[in-house]
This record gives structure tokens, C-alpha cells and sequence, in this order.
């Protein structure tokens, strides 16, 4: 089920975007590459929270027509499980976009009403994903550990 004639482009200013390389014509600006650098920083820390929630959507839509799709790209089940689950935990509203998918994750493990205030405070004292366990490991034991 292999697409390798399907090419997914993207074009941001006049750098362009391949699944193998950047295209940069001689012709782009400072302010082209500063779009498309601030774009991919972007992408890169929002594209696990993206993959876990189309994941969750897919699956709730479409069920396993969904799963199977995904046989045809470049996905790892596993991950998109993964992804999926802690999108599922983690409301959309609580989300912070300042912290990695590791940080979600952890905050997973909070009750609902309390991650939103965890994750903020988490991205506000620049805490790291370990130390992010730390809080939530001892958030969890004011709550008995009841998640």
C-alpha cells in the first residue's frame, strides 16, 4: 500500500517543503526564512499533540477504517496510540503549548480539573519533564493517588 508517488508539499514564502528537503531559491528573504524557521519550530513542538488528536478523532469517527488507513503511511501505531491516550486525558482547554508532549503525558496522570493550573505552572517556573514528574508524583500523593 505504498504511495511513492503521493508528495506532500508545502510552501511557506518562497522556501518550499518536501518530505526529503527544503527547496531555498536564491530569490528568498530574510523575512522567508524568518516565517519558515518560527513555522517549523512550530511545527515540531504542536505536531505530537496534532497526530494524538486527529488519532483520537480518526478512531472515534472512523473506528478501524481509520487504524487501517494509517497501514498506508508512514505512522507508528504504537505512537499514534500513544499520542491518542494522552490527547484523551488531556483536554484540549488544558493543553499548554509552551511544553513538550513528555510534560502532557505526566499531567495525564492529574485529575482533569487540576492540569490546566499544573501545566502552567510547569511552563511559568520553566520546569523540565523531570522535574514536571516530580510535581505531579507529589500532587498525586496530596490526593491520596487517586488520579
Amino acid at each position: 500500500h505504498d504511495h511513492p508517488d503521493r508528495r506532500v508539499d508545502m510552501r511557506l514564502g518562497s522556501i518550499e517543503f518536501t518530505e526529503s528537503g527544503v527547496e531555498m531559491p536564491r530569490s528568498a528573504t530574510f523575512e522567508d526564512f524568518e516565517q519558515a524557521i518560527m513555522a517549523v519550530a512550530i511545527f515540531r513542538r504542536a505536531s505530537p499533540m496534532w497526530l494524538g488528536r486527529l488519532a483520537l478523532e480518526g478512531q472515534r469517527r472512523f473506528g478501524d477504517k481509520f487504524w487501517s488507513m494509517l497501514t498506508t503511511c508512514d505512522a507508528s501505531l504504537e505512537d499514534l496510540h500513544r499520542l491518542a491516550g494522552v490527547c484523551d486525558k488531556v483536554s484540549q482547554l488544558n493543553w499548554n503549548a509552551r511544553l513538550s508532549m513528555t510534560h502532557h503525558q505526566f499531567a495525564a496522570t492529574l485529575p482533569p480539573h487540576i492540569q490546566k493550573a499544573a501545566l502552567q505552572q510547569a511552563a511559568d517556573e520553566g520546569l523540565n519533564s523531570g522535574e514536571f514528574r516530580n510535581l505531579c508524583a507529589a500532587i498525586r500523593k496530596g490526593f491520596g493517588g487517586r488520579s
